[in-house]
């Protein structure tokens, strides 16, 4: 008999299991290739490619064509080819603001605040500078508050939030792409 292709497919990077947890045995174990797959494992599959969609990796054939594929597939070990060259992080979060649970560190640091966040503070900056250069002279500081008011949800969540768990797919009331909600229910 021979090897299949994606059994030695790379882990994921960052997913650190998350996403692969999720099914009933991780489909990249050689061992459980061949385990027929659950409605449950097929759902989240197609969670994980939502969650791909929505963050722009794969494009609406693509994704539609995967759905079909994960939706269609008898064993765990057909489902890796599906997911396997997607690094999705199965919370729907391309950065989280909450570092990794394995790092003790909760400090507001740079590097791991929202680049969303700081990209609109530099283009509502910009903005305003701007109109201030054009008029002449000083005007109010409106962007103080799109910034505050993005701000003050984003630090509550990356301070409060951090001692609670994500629930796991089927307990979220997840938003999928048009069209696909009744394939998955």
């Amino acid at each position: 008999m021979s090897t299949p292709q994606w059994q030695n497919l790379p882990q994921p990077p960052n997913s650190g299991g998350q996403g692969w947890a999720r099914f009933s045995a991780d489909p990249r174990d050689a061992r459980y290739q061949q385990v027929r797959a659950s409605d449950a494992d097929r759902t989240n599959a197609a969670s994980m490619l939502a969650d791909a969609y929505a963050e722009g990796r794969l494009d609406k054939d693509e994704y539609d064509q995967r759905v079909n594929q994960a939706m269609n597939s008898k064993t765990l070990g057909e489902l890796v080819p599906v997911l396997g060259d997607l690094a999705v992080d199965p919370g729907g979060f391309a950065q989280s603001a909450m570092p990794p649970s394995g790092q003790g560190s909760r400090g507001l640091s740079m590097s791991r605040f929202p680049r969303w966040w700081l990209g609109m503070a530099v283009m509502f900056n910009l903005i305003w500078l701007m109109t201030v250069v054009g008029t002449g002279h000083f005007i109010y500081y409106w962007p103080m508050w799109p910034m505050l008011g993005t701000a003050i949800p984003l630090l509550m969540g990356w301070f409060g939030g951090g001692g609670h768990r994500r629930q796991s797919a089927p307990e979220q009331n997840r938003q999928l792409p048009p069209g696909q909600d009744k394939d998955l229910r």
